[in-house]
């Protein structure tokens, strides 16, 4: 997965991700810098659009630039909600596993600081 481009509006990232859906290009828009942590929405932010098979990146690229660059292997709707669900299905478990691994750390560590202290 490579960023292609971010922008300071959604609204325009999720534009340039629909206009490389449309030309085959899987795309998935995403918060590049920022965060949404504070009632008020948090600091700046920037939209960015990622490809998710590095090997599409370069006609990505050329099509920051306009419509006229024709992508070496399009995929179909299909194969991009294919690959949209696959990516939907590892990176849940990633989170979670993740997530076990920190709650286990902090058991440790308060288990440690009960038995020193």
């Amino acid at each position: 997965m490579k960023l292609v481009r971010d922008y300071n509006e959604r609204a325009d990232a999720t534009n340039f991700s629909e206009k490389l859906k449309s030309h085959g290009i899987a795309a998935k828009v995403a918060m590049n810098k920022g965060n949404n942590s504070h009632i008020f929405g948090g600091g700046p932010k920037s939209w960015g659009v990622w490809v998710l098979l590095d090997e599409q990146y370069p006609d990505a690229y050329q099509l920051r630039k306009g419509n006229r660059h024709k992508v070496k292997r399009p995929l179909s709707p299909e194969e991009i909600e294919a690959i949209e669900a696959y990516r939907i299905n590892t990176e849940i478990p990633k989170f979670k596993r993740d997530l076990y691994f920190a709650l286990f750390f902090l058991a440790i560590l308060s288990i440690a600081l009960i038995y020193f202290f």
